[in-house]
């Protein structure tokens, strides 16, 4: 249908696709919107948006994303979801590329793990610098024009320093628990210390610049010991290793490394990842809030797995004889169970089906229909009936389908154990009946229920007219 008004309004109308028109606005439901006037104009469907102005441009289409600004800077961004984001306005970006932060612009530069990796790199006009950190900065490097400096586990373990400035500059120590340390002085003097909390300077006669270097090691910490059935070595905080006639256990600190065998069994911890296998028995990877997967044998030999993600919003389970994946804590399920043909998969509220090797049943609640299926009885709701209903049990021997209110507008209603008894007809039977059943030689056909029928049986045949009989 449509209407037309010259200047005003235009409508169109299909089904199940819904077209109007009105000044600015375009409809055409589900597939197409559009919004605005010329140049201003926004378009949207189910997997996309686009609009394009003087100024900006924005296009969305599936996981992928573009903008572009031009407002006396311009400014462009473009994503996929749900692992790159990235923006950029004028010669300055930003981004993400899954877990890795990135920052550029003209003379800066940033790449950003958190907990585990940060670089930065910066450009002026008196030179370059430089920060590399890792692991919570227990490894760390930093340069600029007049200084470096190395740590390794906050100079616990190991460090570093240089400088170059006036001749009488110096350096202290930035830890003071650093037992043996190694200074180096540009004028060639050099010295080492022991004590624990060190202030030293130097410095060189005459004028201009000098260099001056600090090192400091750890090596108090450094053990080895053993015996008949154990031996030890460590060098804390670097590394830790043990074992005897039971056990073996090694730890690398840096790295958050942990390590323990016994027989067949190893436990570790790998930075944020917990690890627990028994050889041919279980394998078990946890990191908390993330991710887990755990595969074990049962005690009747029966093998079993699982793997959840993200809190348990994903998650797979599985033996030898079931299988069943669950997505957003159960608004989407798939399972299956080889015993007995079994089969469930839905997603809500969209679908629901189940299946096994006696029955299946089905729900749609958008449309409303429900569909229950054996090998002896079925039964179909389509719009909670309204539109079409069919029951069928064959053990009864009955099949009944109404159409438009369960018989409304037609129905065929079959009874077999009723001397196969079979009837069809039209509003309920009001508007015309015709029944018939083999088995007694019955058989009976009506038109606007007493106003007319007519009836044949063993008696012979009868006909009514507003209730009044005639024949045998």
């Amino acid at each position: 249908s449509w209407d037309t008004r010259e200047g005003e309004v235009e409508e169109y109308g299909f089904f199940p696709i819904l077209g109007y028109k009105k000044n600015d606005h375009f409809y055409l439901l589900p597939l197409y919107v559009a919004n605005g006037p010329e140049g201003d104009r926004s378009h949207w469907g189910p997997i996309y948006y686009y609009k394009n102005t003087d100024n900006s441009l924005d296009l969305l289409l599936g996981p992928f994303l573009y903008g572009n600004e031009n407002y006396g800077t311009e400014s462009t961004s473009f994503h996929i979801f749900p692992l790159f984001y990235n923006w950029w306005e004028g010669d300055r970006y930003t981004g993400f590329e899954g877990i890795v932060f990135l920052e550029s612009e003209p003379g800066y530069s940033r790449q950003y793990i958190p907990l585990l990796y940060e670089n930065i790199h910066s450009q002026n006009d008196s030179g370059s610098t430089r920060d590399f950190s890792m692991l919570l900065h227990t490894i760390s490097y930093e340069s600029a024009p007049r200084r470096a400096e190395f740590s390794f586990f906050f100079r616990i373990v190991a460090g570093y320093k240089s400088h170059t400035g006036s001749s009488n500059s110096y350096l202290r120590p930035e830890s003071p628990l650093v037992p043996v340390n190694y200074a180096l002085n540009s004028s060639g003097s050099s010295s080492a210390e022991t004590d624990l909390d060190i202030d030293r300077s130097s410095s060189s006669s005459g004028s201009g610049r000098s260099s001056e270097n600090f090192w400091n090691f750890n090596l108090l910490s450094f053990v080895v010991a053993s015996s008949d059935s154990s031996f030890h070595q460590s060098f804390v905080p670097l590394y830790w290793y043990g074992s005897d006639s039971e056990s073996t256990a090694f730890h690398l600190f840096p790295l958050l490394t942990l390590n323990y065998w016994e027989g067949n069994e190893y436990k570790g911890l790998f930075g944020p990842v917990y690890v627990h296998t028994i050889e041919g028995q279980r394998s078990r990877y946890y990191t908390p809030l993330l991710f887990e997967y755990d595969w074990r044998k049962t005690e009747n030999n029966q093998e079993y797995g699982s793997t959840t993600f993200l809190l348990n919003a994903f998650d797979y389970e599985a033996d030898s004889q079931q299988k069943a994946f669950t997505l957003l804590y159960g608004l989407g399920k798939y399972s299956s169970d080889d015993r007995d043909t079994a089969f469930h998969n839905h997603f809500l509220p969209v679908y629901w089906y189940d299946r096994d090797s006696y029955r299946s049943k089905m729900l749609l609640p958008p449309l409303l229909t429900y569909s229950y299926e054996s090998e002896k009885a079925s039964s179909r709701w389509i719009v909670l009936g309204l539109l079409y209903y069919r029951d069928r049990d064959d053990k009864k021997q009955t099949d009944l389908n109404g159409y438009l209110l369960n018989g409304l507008l037609y129905y065929d209603n079959y009874r077999g154990s009723q001397n196969g008894f079979h009837e069809w007809g039209s509003l309920y039977g009001w508007l015309w009946d015709y029944e018939v059943e083999p088995g007694s030689n019955y058989e009976k056909i009506s038109f606007l229920k007493f106003v007319f029928s007519r009836t044949k049986d063993s008696d012979g045949t009868h006909y009514r007219i507003f209730g009044a009989k005639f024949g045998n």
